[in-house]
Order: C-alpha cells, then structure tokens, then sequence
C-alpha cells in the first residue's frame, strides 16, 4: 500500500514521497504563512519586507512543481481564507471589497456592529414569540374559567337587575360630568425628533418610512465615511451607530 502511494505520488508531482520531501513541503507551507501575515494590514515597513519577500517567492515559484505553488498558496490563505470569506459574505457591492481591503480594521468595526444587532435583533425575536405563545396559553385558560363562572352568575344577575337599573340613570349622570370636565389631551408620538434626527445622521429624509434593508445600506455608507481610519472622527462614528442601533431597535 506504501509504495502504491509512493508510485501516485510521484507520477502526480514528479517527486519521491520521502520524509525529507515532506519536510520541505511543510517549509514551503510555513513561508506561506509567514507571507499571509505580512500582508495582513500592510504598513511601511511591513509592505517593504513583504515586496522584497513576495520578489524573491515569485522567482522560487515560477520554475518550482505545481504541487509547491499549491501548498505556498494554502499557507497564505490560512491567514487570509477567513478574512476573504467575512468580506464575501459582507460586501454588497465591490465598493464594499475594495473599502474592506483598503481599511480592514473600519472593516471589522462596521461588521462587528452589524452582527452585534442582528444577534440583539434576533434574540428579541424569539422572546416576543415565546411571550406570544405564553399569553396564548393564558387567554385560553381565562376563556374557559370565563364560561365556567358565565352560568353561575347568570342567575345572580336575574335578581339584582331590578336594583340596578334604579341606579343606571343617576351613574350615567355623573359619568357625563365627569367627561364634561376632563379636558381632551394632546397627544403627540414620542420619539418623532430623536427619530428625525438619527435618519438625518445616515443622510435619511425625516418623515417616511424605511425598510431594514435602506437603513442598514445607509448606515454602512455612514460608517465608511465616519470612520477614524477614513478620516472621520470617533465622535462622528459613534453617533452614527448609535443612530444606527436606535432606529433598528
């Protein structure tokens, strides 16, 4: 069985399957990994060395087996696979690829955001459906204790309605007083100017209604612009999440 892998594996790759070829093989990996890291949040000095590593691998690698290239590439993406992935799932847009690349770390704050309130959101949720389904079981329970106690007092009411109706005409006389006096209130929604504010921080018109969709678009645009990394402030930023978060919830 040993030497019908040994015999794929060099019909494959053009090498022996030895222990010191799997040994280099794990170096090649290992400098795949340290090139991943290099280019991770690329600053001066970590681009400079990262351009002279990534000179001298492409010279290693444009006369090396295909099975070296292979492994390299899967000790780069140890360090980028999961970062690719998140901006995949994330990006809406190849704005978003090129933003997410250009600034990870206003990146990861925004999403950070976002899945911090779609996991409130959820959570939520499920607690009014298990709230519903509480309150259903108890209007159940009140209905048939209802009808138990509805024949009962059927009797009882027979014999007091001659008493009261004695009484109907002087209550209904006093109850239109008592209207009479109390003065209408004014009632004006809560939250109209703290709503009408957070929609004119995400660069939203006060006033109409927006979908989960239109706020969280306006709010990553937002959260690009204000971010420190970009040039905002942290002020700015975090204002805009709060809008964010207030308009969501």
């Amino acid at each position: 069985m040993i030497e019908f892998f040994e015999v794929m594996f060099r019909a494959l790759t053009g090498m022996k399957l030895t222990s010191s070829t799997l040994i280099f093989l794990l170096v090649v990996f290992a400098l795949g990994w340290l090139y991943g890291k290099l280019t991770r949040r690329v600053g001066f000095i970590k681009g400079f060395f990262a351009l002279v590593f990534g000179i001298v691998v492409y010279a290693f690698l444009a006369s090396s087996n295909w099975l070296i290239v292979l492994i390299f590439v899967a000790g780069v993406l140890v360090n980028h696979g999961p970062f690719v992935y998140g901006i995949l799932l994330w990006a809406q847009s190849l704005g978003d690829i090129i933003y997410a690349m250009r600034y990870q770390q206003a990146f990861e704050d925004i999403r950070q955001k976002e899945e911090e309130l779609e996991e409130e959101i959820r959570q939520r949720r499920a607690e009014a459906y298990r709230e519903r389904e509480a309150d259903s079981e108890a209007q159940k329970r009140w209905k048939a204790e209802a009808q138990q106690s509805r024949g009962s007092k059927k009797t009882q009411g027979r014999a007091g309605r001659a008493g009261e109706s004695k009484n109907t005409s002087g209550g209904q006389k006093r109850s239109s007083q008592r209207q009479e006096q109390e003065a209408p209130k004014k009632y004006s929604p809560p939250g109209n100017s703290l709503r009408a504010k957070y929609l004119s921080i995400l660069g939203l018109k006060p006033g109409r209604d927006y979908s989960v969709t239109e706020i969280k678009k306006a709010y990553r645009r937002k959260a690009k612009e204000t971010h420190p990394d970009r040039g905002g402030t942290d002020a700015d930023f975090i204002e805009v999440q709060k809008a964010y978060e207030w308009l969501l919830l």
